[in-house]
């Protein structure tokens, strides 16, 4: 494995947004650093007091300017994408970009006569997106020719082959996550003590049933569906706290949801966190209301720290945990999409528990399967193979 090797993470979103794909590249580009490479992040900057240039654990990320309130907005960014690839092309050895879309045929366009990889992520909802539009089917024409495609499993690898991606092009590497803090008995009070140290809105009483999400939040997300069900769990736990953490363009809707409930005392929004290792040692159960194929990130990670999880069921979702029956007694899945269904669940696995501090089996199990050391050096193995072709 090569070491220096310079690496350019393209990604629209980036930190301080959160969701799968933004905390994917965010753990990948701080693993390539940790593995003596030199990463660098090409993103958009979303508003005018954004820096172009910023560092994020010793990882320098750029930005372009992204306007969506001009019109050309988002053609004016991708030009201007494209321009800064082809002004520092020659500063880099490999391309990983997030998502088949607009970035990955810009990329693939600025950079098509550069002998240079250029490896793109995929992500679960990217052939529905490309089979939508004119401009989808474009995209997918662009990432056809594409170095190769990672694939965070299975299920979207034959997603990809269906729509008439080269199975020799689709590679299978699982997320990684990065193993926290063990949970012991004494951690969740003093995670709990060190919060609201922080911030007062971070107060929970040391008993209190402690439930997270964390994500984007948008109106897809379910997380209305969320805040009405959590009036019913208080009339049984009057004390539980509900923290929604993360950032989006549901934000304000949601806190006036929150009003409207009167649950500004128990439904808390504190942003995003650059780490979750004490927001994880806090909680009691990680909530993801929103129904995916594939199990989100964040609900891997939450298991691989023996932290349980609650989220909406879907066929795809079921059949998949049926061929890992080791998560079965960490994950419980939610059918249907109503409140009372939510709130039911909820109070149920929100009851005090007397089980051990010992990791769970299937902690274990996605500490091994799913270690990011692992993730890491599956990619820079693939970076270097497809290097080496290009030489040849």
């Amino acid at each position: 494995m090569a070491s220096g090797l310079r690496i350019l993470l393209v990604s629209r979103r980036f930190w301080p947004q959160v969701g799968d794909s933004e905390d994917a590249m965010a753990d990948l580009a701080d693993g390539f650093r940790r593995h003596g490479t030199q990463p660098t992040v090409l993103s958009a900057r979303w508003s005018a007091d954004w820096p172009r240039v910023s560092h994020l654990q010793g990882v320098p990320v750029h930005r372009v300017p992204m306007r969506l309130d001009r019109p050309w907005g988002r053609w004016t960014y991708l030009l201007g994408l494209a321009r800064w690839l082809r002004r520092h092309r020659s500063q880099f050895d490999a391309v990983l970009v997030a998502r088949l879309r607009r970035e990955a045929a810009a990329t693939l366009w600025a950079l098509r006569h550069r002998a240079m990889p250029i490896v793109l992520r995929a992500e679960p909802d990217d052939g529905a997106w490309q089979s939508g539009s004119v401009v989808g089917l474009h995209c997918r024409h662009r990432c056809r020719q594409a170095s190769a495609i990672i694939c965070p499993d299975s299920v979207i690898q034959e997603d990809l082959i269906g729509a008439g991606y080269r199975p020799s092009s689709l590679y299978v590497i699982p997320d990684g996550v990065r193993r926290m803090l063990p949970r012991r008995g004494d951690s969740r009070s003093a995670a709990r003590s060190a919060l609201a140290q922080i911030h007062a809105d971070f107060f929970c009483d040391a008993d209190a049933p402690l439930a997270l999400f964390v994500g984007r939040l948008r109106p897809e997300s379910g997380l209305a569906r969320l805040v009405r069900a959590w009036q019913q769990v208080i009339r049984h736990q009057p004390t539980a706290k509900l923290w929604l953490i993360g950032d989006g363009p549901y934000r304000d809707d949601l806190y006036r949801l929150i009003c409207d409930l009167d649950l500004r005392h128990c439904v808390r929004m504190p942003g995003t966190f650059e780490s979750l290792d004490e927001v994880f040692q806090a909680a009691d159960l990680l909530v993801y209301p929103a129904a995916t194929a594939c199990l989100p990130r964040i609900c891997l990670a939450a298991v691989a720290n023996g932290l349980p999880v609650l989220a909406a069921s879907s066929p795809e979702l079921q059949s998949g945990l049926l061929r890992q029956p080791a998560l079965a007694s960490e994950i419980m899945l939610v059918d249907g999409g109503e409140v009372v269904a939510w709130s039911d669940a909820l109070i149920d696995r929100l009851r005090p528990s007397t089980g051990s501090d010992r990791p769970a089996e299937s902690s274990r199990i996605w500490q091994h399967e799913h270690s990011m050391a692992r993730t890491i050096r599956r990619h820079l193995d693939l970076f270097q193979s497809l290097i080496e072709s290009a030489g040849r």
